[in-house]
């Protein structure tokens, strides 16, 4: 009998969890007119694994070279992050645009965001 009220319960409570998830956005706050929306704003920059692909080659356990080069790009990137310094150029250009001397293990990408503000005097 304990199991079933139990079971009953958690049923029931599921139940209404959901009901309520899918009210929560029902009512508009603002309209389209109201909202202000600065695109592309950036806010920080992240390894790409897209165009560091090498590093993924780099798993083998004989290649030290390889990983060192890697963590070097990394510690480079690191110190000049925590010393509030501007990222290279060579580190956001695939290395196939890049002569050779210039070309890095590691390449980031800025990473943006957009933010939406009400234009209502007094608006949340």
């Amino acid at each position: 009998m304990k199991k079933k009220l139990l079971s009953l319960s958690l049923g029931l409570f599921l139940a209404a969890s959901i009901q309520t998830q899918a009210q929560r956005y029902a009512t508009e706050i603002f309209s389209s007119s109201e909202i202000d929306i600065e695109s592309d704003v950036p806010f920080g920059v992240n390894v790409n694994p897209l165009f560091s692909a090498d590093y993924f080659a780099y798993t083998s356990p004989e290649d030290d070279a390889a990983i060192a080069d890697w963590n070097a790009d990394m510690d480079f990137l690191n110190n000049l992050l925590s010393g509030g310094e501007e990222i290279p150029q060579n580190f956001f250009f695939p290395n196939q645009a890049l002569p050779p001397e210039q070309q890095t293990d590691v390449k980031v990408a800025p990473m943006t965001m957009d933010i939406y503000t009400s234009s209502v005097p007094g608006g949340v």
